[in-house]
């Protein structure tokens, strides 16, 4: 994992984003690259608009978007105490 954190050109120990790394690949993709290639898996309209946003808004304001919202998202969807996956009213939604 640290690997991949300085192929991408992140210190090894940096935790403050999350990274994609596809299956076999030697790097990956960290911030707003990430989110827009986890969009590209949702289907073809899905990949459209990922593409076209990566396309058409410039990576700088696209992770400032995305370290807006990861600053604040507590503010966005709450926080709890502990984990979802125990409430009945989520657990389909998690492997365990």
């Amino acid at each position: 994992g640290k690997e991949l954190l300085v192929a991408i050109g992140k210190e090894a120990d940096d935790i403050s984003s999350v990274v994609l790394v596809p299956a076999g690949a030697t790097d990956g993709f960290d911030k707003s690259r990430c989110v827009l290639k986890v969009v590209e898996e949702l289907g073809p309209l899905a990949k459209i608009a990922s593409q076209g946003a990566l396309a058409i808004v410039p990576e700088e304001i696209r992770d400032t978007i995305y370290d807006t919202v990861a600053e604040n998202r507590y503010n966005f969807m709450g926080k709890r105490d502990e984990c979802r996956c125990t409430d009945p009213k989520y657990s389909k939604r998690f492997l365990l």
